[in-house]
């Protein structure tokens, strides 16, 4: 297999990463899942701003975001992924298969409810799926 990094969609990577962190930033905000996000890990607005608030996480959460459209965009090439359909196809198949089997391990041996295990894997399963959708539609 050979991989055609010219060939990429630089654009779109960058916009499937903007989509990732936007998406990240209303998840886990007041209007979706912050509250029970917040409560399920002990944590007040004030605890975090007193261990320095969120600018490492979203620091990390750009690199982040950055790879995984990356990654999804070098998938979609290797396998010819070409439209909206096939890229959310490839999208979700990447974050059920990889991301939410790998929280459910975790969470599975860490003891923790359900809920927050929908709430953490349940970002990427939607937000992965939106970056396939997005790479694919823009190929």
């Amino acid at each position: 297999m050979e991989l055609a990094f010219g060939d990429l969609n630089y654009l779109a990577v960058v916009a499937a990463a903007v989509l990732n962190m936007v998406l990240g930033a209303l998840w886990y905000s007041p209007i979706l899942f912050a509250k029970p996000w917040m409560a399920l890990n002990n944590l007040t607005e004030e605890l975090i701003k007193e261990q320095g608030g969120a600018t490492k996480g979203y620091i990390v959460a750009v690199i982040v975001s950055i790879i995984i459209a990356f990654t999804i965009a070098l998938l979609a090439e290797a396998i010819g992924v070409d439209n909206a359909g096939e890229g959310a196809t490839l999208g979700a198949i990447a974050a059920v298969g990889i991301s939410a089997t790998t929280f459910g391990v975790s969470y599975v041996f860490e003891s923790k409810p359900l809920k927050h295990y929908l709430i953490n894997a349940g970002y990427p399963v939607v937000s992965i799926t939106l970056i396939g959708t997005l790479i694919g539609a823009w190929q």
